[in-house]
């Protein structure tokens, strides 16, 4: 049995902000990378499952929200 990730309150905090006003699906999905694994205890595979994606774009999703909350003008410009 895998143990679980520790969960970053700050980043679970931003996502919920970041999940009330996407602008796109990505951001959407980014947001519910982190909160689904967060809130759900939901696995990697659980999570890949409910968006849809592979299980390594979970973990892409999850470090572009971490990013945004340490470099914010860096993603919101691209």
């Amino acid at each position: 049995m895998s143990r679980p990730r520790p969960v970053d309150q700050l980043v679970v905090e931003h996502a919920k902000g970041l999940a009330t006003r996407a602008q796109t699906i990505e951001d959407l999905r980014c947001a519910q990378a982190v909160l689904l694994p967060a809130l759900l205890n939901a696995t990697l595979e659980q999570t890949a499952a409910a968006l849809g994606v592979g299980r390594a774009s979970v973990g892409r999703y999850q470090a572009k929200v971490r990013q945004r909350l340490t470099h914010p003008a860096q993603l919101d410009a691209q």
